[in-house]
Protein backbone atom coordinates (compact mmCIF):
# COMPACT_ATOMS: atom_id res chain seq x y z
CA UNK A 1 0.00 0.00 0.00
CA UNK A 2 1.44 3.77 -1.22
CA UNK A 3 1.23 5.90 1.56
CA UNK A 4 0.92 9.73 0.75
CA UNK A 5 3.43 12.11 1.44
CA UNK A 6 1.61 14.29 4.50
CA UNK A 7 3.60 17.03 4.00
CA UNK A 8 3.45 17.15 0.38
CA UNK A 9 0.81 20.32 0.26
CA UNK A 10 2.75 22.26 2.93
CA UNK A 11 6.29 21.74 2.16
CA UNK A 12 6.79 21.08 -1.19
CA UNK A 13 10.35 21.36 -2.82
CA UNK A 14 11.52 19.83 -5.77
CA UNK A 15 15.23 18.27 -6.04
CA UNK A 16 18.02 19.28 -8.70
CA UNK A 17 16.58 20.79 -12.16
CA UNK A 18 19.41 20.56 -13.81
CA UNK A 19 18.50 23.51 -15.71
CA UNK A 20 19.10 27.65 -14.90
CA UNK A 21 15.74 28.76 -13.54
CA UNK A 22 16.93 32.36 -15.11
CA UNK A 23 17.85 31.49 -19.02
CA UNK A 24 16.45 27.74 -18.94
CA UNK A 25 20.21 26.20 -20.17
CA UNK A 26 20.38 22.64 -19.35
CA UNK A 27 23.33 23.01 -16.48
CA UNK A 28 26.38 20.57 -17.57
CA UNK A 29 28.26 17.60 -15.66
CA UNK A 30 31.39 19.71 -13.86
CA UNK A 31 29.27 22.94 -14.07
CA UNK A 32 29.07 25.31 -11.28
CA UNK A 33 25.45 26.01 -10.43
CA UNK A 34 23.74 28.16 -7.72
CA UNK A 35 20.65 26.25 -5.58
CA UNK A 36 18.40 28.65 -3.55
CA UNK A 37 15.29 27.59 -1.79
CA UNK A 38 13.36 30.52 -1.18
CA UNK A 39 9.27 31.84 -1.24
CA UNK A 40 6.97 31.76 -3.91
CA UNK A 41 3.75 33.30 -2.69
CA UNK A 42 2.92 30.70 0.09
CA UNK A 43 5.27 28.16 -1.47
CA UNK A 44 9.00 27.14 -0.86
CA UNK A 45 10.59 26.22 -3.97
CA UNK A 46 14.16 25.49 -5.01
CA UNK A 47 16.17 27.26 -8.13
CA UNK A 48 18.96 26.44 -9.60
CA UNK A 49 21.29 29.12 -11.59
CA UNK A 50 23.70 28.91 -14.46
CA UNK A 51 26.78 30.77 -12.80
CA UNK A 52 26.56 32.82 -15.61
CA UNK A 53 22.82 33.96 -14.82
CA UNK A 54 24.02 34.08 -11.03
CA UNK A 55 23.37 37.56 -9.43
CA UNK A 56 22.79 37.21 -5.79
CA UNK A 57 20.33 35.69 -3.46
CA UNK A 58 17.35 36.91 -2.60
CA UNK A 59 17.88 38.16 1.44
CA UNK A 60 15.01 36.29 2.30
CA UNK A 61 16.11 33.17 1.04
CA UNK A 62 16.00 29.77 3.39
CA UNK A 63 18.95 28.58 1.89
CA UNK A 64 21.44 29.25 -0.82
CA UNK A 65 24.68 27.65 -1.88
CA UNK A 66 27.28 26.96 -4.36
CA UNK A 67 28.00 23.24 -5.97
CA UNK A 68 28.81 20.94 -9.51
CA UNK A 69 26.65 19.24 -11.19
CA UNK A 70 27.64 15.70 -10.55
CA UNK A 71 29.48 13.82 -13.22
CA UNK A 72 27.38 11.45 -14.52
CA UNK A 73 29.03 8.09 -12.40
CA UNK A 74 28.78 10.52 -9.60
CA UNK A 75 24.99 10.80 -10.34
CA UNK A 76 23.66 7.36 -9.62
CA UNK A 77 25.27 7.68 -6.43
CA UNK A 78 23.18 10.26 -4.01
CA UNK A 79 25.00 12.29 -2.23
CA UNK A 80 23.89 14.58 0.43
CA UNK A 81 24.96 18.45 1.69
CA UNK A 82 27.63 19.30 3.42
CA UNK A 83 27.05 19.80 7.42
CA UNK A 84 27.49 23.82 7.08
CA UNK A 85 24.58 23.68 4.01
CA UNK A 86 22.29 21.78 6.46
CA UNK A 87 23.30 24.06 9.28
CA UNK A 88 22.46 27.28 7.80
CA UNK A 89 18.81 25.59 6.54
CA UNK A 90 18.55 24.91 9.95
CA UNK A 91 19.27 28.47 11.37
CA UNK A 92 16.95 29.94 8.79
CA UNK A 93 14.19 27.73 9.80
CA UNK A 94 13.85 28.84 13.04
CA UNK A 95 12.47 32.00 11.47
CA UNK A 96 9.68 30.24 9.78
CA UNK A 97 6.52 29.43 10.53
CA UNK A 98 4.06 26.63 10.27
CA UNK A 99 3.89 23.05 11.20
CA UNK A 100 5.79 21.90 8.40
CA UNK A 101 8.78 24.11 9.18
CA UNK A 102 8.62 23.25 12.60
CA UNK A 103 8.91 19.43 11.67
CA UNK A 104 11.50 19.95 8.57
CA UNK A 105 13.48 22.03 11.75
CA UNK A 106 13.05 19.18 14.56
CA UNK A 107 14.17 16.33 11.37
CA UNK A 108 16.88 18.36 10.07
CA UNK A 109 19.04 19.23 13.94
CA UNK A 110 17.65 15.11 14.28
CA UNK A 111 20.04 14.81 11.20
CA UNK A 112 22.59 17.28 12.79
CA UNK A 113 23.03 15.47 16.39
CA UNK A 114 23.49 12.02 14.36
CA UNK A 115 26.77 14.35 12.27
CA UNK A 116 27.70 15.20 15.58
CA UNK A 117 27.50 19.08 14.21
CA UNK A 118 24.54 19.89 17.43
CA UNK A 119 24.60 18.50 20.87
CA UNK A 120 21.83 17.35 22.71
CA UNK A 121 21.88 19.88 25.76
CA UNK A 122 18.85 18.75 28.01
CA UNK A 123 14.84 18.93 27.22
CA UNK A 124 12.17 21.33 29.10
CA UNK A 125 8.71 22.27 28.60
CA UNK A 126 7.16 25.53 27.28
CA UNK A 127 4.25 26.94 26.23
CA UNK A 128 2.62 23.01 26.47
CA UNK A 129 5.52 21.81 24.33
CA UNK A 130 8.34 19.96 24.48
CA UNK A 131 11.52 21.97 23.48
CA UNK A 132 14.93 20.26 23.10
CA UNK A 133 17.94 22.65 23.65
CA UNK A 134 20.85 22.21 21.27
CA UNK A 135 24.68 23.15 21.27
CA UNK A 136 26.66 23.72 18.38
CA UNK A 137 29.74 21.61 18.37
CA UNK A 138 31.85 23.92 17.12
CA UNK A 139 31.07 26.76 19.23
CA UNK A 140 28.91 26.18 21.50
CA UNK A 141 25.78 28.26 19.56
CA UNK A 142 22.36 27.03 21.87
CA UNK A 143 19.25 26.75 19.59
CA UNK A 144 16.05 25.74 20.90
CA UNK A 145 13.96 23.26 19.01
CA UNK A 146 10.48 22.29 19.01
CA UNK A 147 9.60 18.77 19.55
CA UNK A 148 6.43 18.82 16.93
CA UNK A 149 4.15 16.00 17.39
CA UNK A 150 5.63 13.31 14.62
CA UNK A 151 5.17 9.66 14.20
CA UNK A 152 7.78 7.39 12.51
CA UNK A 153 6.31 7.86 9.18
CA UNK A 154 6.35 11.58 9.23
CA UNK A 155 10.13 11.43 10.26
CA UNK A 156 10.74 8.98 7.17
CA UNK A 157 8.51 11.63 4.95
CA UNK A 158 10.14 14.67 5.85
CA UNK A 159 13.87 12.96 5.91
CA UNK A 160 13.48 11.54 2.25
CA UNK A 161 11.71 14.69 1.46
CA UNK A 162 14.77 17.12 3.28
CA UNK A 163 17.32 14.57 1.02
CA UNK A 164 15.17 14.92 -2.05
CA UNK A 165 15.92 18.63 -1.86
CA UNK A 166 19.34 18.55 -0.57
CA UNK A 167 20.15 15.76 -3.14
CA UNK A 168 23.09 15.81 -5.22
CA UNK A 169 25.28 18.44 -4.13
CA UNK A 170 28.96 17.51 -3.55
CA UNK A 171 31.19 17.69 -0.40
CA UNK A 172 32.54 20.75 -1.95
CA UNK A 173 28.92 22.92 -1.98
CA UNK A 174 29.25 25.94 -0.24
CA UNK A 175 26.71 27.91 1.50
CA UNK A 176 26.30 31.35 0.31
CA UNK A 177 24.01 34.66 2.52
Amino acid sequence: MSVANPFAQEFPVGRFSGRCASCGQVLGQGEVYYAVIGREGREWVRKDFDAKCWVEAPRDALGVWRARVPAAKAAARRRYAPARVLMGVFERLADAEGQAAAKLRFVLALLLLRRRVLRDAGRTWRDGQEVWQMRRASDDGVFDVVCPPLSAQDVDEVSRQLADLLAGLEEQAEPLG
